[in-house]
């Protein structure tokens, strides 16, 4: 079950101290999918990012929805990824927390609170309070950047499962080439190998339904990538001993791919 606190209420549970140099910047955060981008964090220890949800105006903790691991220093364009669709209007809470235990592995959950726990300033904890708008998310664009070519995109809101197919409401891709279905393993895809793939066209593909080897199992995580056409034979040819063909496409510098229940 999920617990609900106040700021206040959260500051009982944790004991760090942050110095003035432990910040989440405001300016320039993007959310694209599930991803959410915060141009600028500043730690000062090694740590980690985590977005919790909010409910009733109150931070759901210690449960969280997605975190991502920071150093200490400055930390540009930080992405996390969320494991619910943040959709217009939602609200979140970006939170730092520190690595406290050394084993590089984010451990604050339920039952376990003193293990890297959020960070603290000013009788609080730093964080930083996100309501998604238009102008933070890639569809305020229509799927356009600002040179006019198409941004590539997967829309993972209201994905629909219905045994073996997963049916997403919309892709944008630059590039002719394919939507793929990776399974995931400790919080990242498991790659080359794929579980499902369908040929998307340059432009928007809506209603863009894939069909994987199985069906898909309520409750677990996959993973939708879109991958470029490479070798002009229309035909998916990534995978085990053939990574240089039908590559993952990029965005910013990243892999366009978000994750999603099944």
């Amino acid at each position: 079950m999920k617990r609900i606190f106040t700021t206040t209420a959260l500051v009982t549970l944790i004991a760090g101290a942050a110095s003035a140099q432990d910040m989440i910047g405001t300016d320039g955060v993007t959310i694209s999918g599930n991803d959410v981008t915060i141009a600028n964090v500043t730690a000062s220890q090694d740590g980690y990012i985590v977005l919790h949800a909010v409910k009733d105006g109150a931070v759901v903790a210690p449960a969280s929805i997605g975190h991502t691991a920071i150093k200490a220093g400055e930390n540009a364009n930080v992405t996390v990824t969320s494991d619910e669709p943040l959709t217009e209007g939602t609200s979140f809470v970006a939170m730092l927390h520190v690595e406290d235990n050394g084993n590089d592995t984010y451990d604050f959950a339920q039952g376990m609170t003193d293990a890297d726990v959020p960070v603290v300033a000013n009788g609080g904890p730093v964080v930083q309070t996100f309501t998604a708008t238009p102008a933070m998310m890639d569809s305020s664009m229509d799927g356009m950047s600002m040179d006019g070519m198409m941004m590539p995109m997967i829309d993972t809101a209201g994905v629909k499962i219905d045994g073996a197919t997963a049916t997403f409401a919309n892709v944008a891709a630059d590039k002719d080439g394919y939507l793929v279905i990776h399974t995931m393993l400790d919080g990242a895809p498991v790659v080359p190998a794929s579980i499902g793939h369908v040929a998307v066209k340059a432009g928007e593909n809506p209603d863009v339904a894939v069909k994987i080897d199985y069906d898909f199992v309520k409750g677990e995580k996959y993973f939708a990538m879109l991958h470029e056409e490479t070798n002009g034979n229309t035909s998916y040819d990534f995978g085990a001993g053939k990574t240089d063909v039908d590559t993952p496409a990029m965005s910013g510098g990243k892999v366009v791919g978000v994750a999603f229940d099944g």
